[in-house]
């Protein structure tokens, strides 16, 4: 099953091991995609095999010098239907 920067016992990014995050991984393109990703939106992405990890590309330029409060979320059912 994939595994995302989530967990369900809670843990904050820095108490989880990096090794959680290693291994194979498909990149879904959602560049142009707001405010959410949602389901719909990645369905003809994930194809029948997927890796263990999955990471969502939102930004064709990923703003470094502040913080974009219009960035894209991604939709809480996407985990409930890819877990």
């Amino acid at each position: 099953m994939p595994r995302f920067t989530t967990t369900s016992e809670g843990k904050a990014i820095g108490e989880v091991a990096l090794e959680t995050y290693i291994g194979a991984c498909r990149i879904l393109h959602c560049i142009g995609t707001k405010p959410v990703v949602t389901p719909s939106h990645i369905e003809a992405l994930l194809g029948d095999d997927l890796p263990p990890h999955i990471l969502f590309c939102t930004y064709a330029q990923t703003p470094l010098d502040a913080w974009d409060a219009d960035f894209c979320a991604v939709a809480p059912e996407i985990f409930d239907e890819t877990s």
